[in-house]
């Protein structure tokens, strides 16, 4: 597999190869990779490069806004701990274009060796913001099907008065039981979640939840995968046909609710 450093806009893909690899340096995404999508438990080593990579991003870029919390993580010896040194070669180049693509080679090259990079490459190319900023038609999808789950919740609670899915009573009850399951399924992450957020927490754990704003993140991307495999699940109750009549539902029903 070829590791490629996408652009868009003439920006570098890199800032969201920072938010998977510091996603993947927190403690807790061992308690939540099912529900992210990731392909396996993370190792404590993967946590650490995770860790190295999202820190050599952060004092890379010198964000002003980063400053005052990066110095406590800088002046804290377990926060600031690295053992992949992936800015050695960057020292000496002056582009920032230059800067980022050496950190994201020397990443992957790493990867190889610990024989994570390819499930790494594409677990982070179907992260939600990676589409955001690389890829707007499928990121325009994905909203879409967002916003036909948030349509089918509200009408399976009955918050929506509209006639069922004209399809035969057991796909219409499949149909609401998916629904559910999904709402149920986003719920207990967000509990768990703030369970989390709200217990103590290390110096790293503030630095990436908090002023690298991972917590919207994580919850982001759960919805996402969450709401993925909750179309995955209604493909596999309906066929073609159902799928067809269940999508023209949605388009007439939800332009109604629009215009209210």
């Amino acid at each position: 597999m070829k590791y490629k450093l996408e652009t868009s806009s003439h920006v570098s893909s890199l800032y969201q190869w920072a938010n998977v690899f510091a996603s993947i340096s927190l403690p807790l995404f061992g308690n939540f990779y099912d529900d992210l999508g990731f392909p396996f438990p993370p190792t404590e080593s993967l946590r650490q490069f995770g860790h190295d990579f999202a820190l050599s991003y952060a004092v890379m870029m010198n964000n002003p806004e980063y400053q005052k919390p990066l110095a406590k993580v800088l002046s804290d010896p377990i926060a600031s701990k690295i053992e992949y040194n992936l800015l050695d070669n960057t020292h000496s180049v002056q582009s920032l274009g230059e800067k980022h693509q050496i950190l994201f080679d020397g990443a992957f090259n790493q990867l190889a060796k610990m024989n994570y990079a390819d499930a790494i490459y594409t677990w982070g190319k179907e992260t939600r913001n990676y589409s955001k900023y690389t890829n707007e038609w499928k990121y325009i999808q994905l909203r879409k099907l967002g916003d036909k789950i948030i349509f089918l919740s509200r009408w399976a609670r009955g918050v929506y008065s509209v006639m069922d899915v004209p399809l035969d009573e057991d796909i219409d009850n499949a149909i609401q039981n998916i629904i559910l399951d999904n709402r149920d399924k986003r719920r207990q992450f967000q509990e768990e979640l703030q369970v989390v957020l709200n217990s103590y927490k290390a110096e790293w754990e503030n630095f990436v939840l908090y002023t690298l704003g991972m917590s919207s993140w994580l919850e982001l991307e759960a919805n996402h995968r969450i709401n993925q495999n909750t179309w995955k699940k209604l493909t596999q109750v309906c066929s073609d046909v159902d799928l067809e009549v269940l999508e023209s539902w949605l388009e007439q029903n939800s332009r109604i609710y629009q215009s209210i």
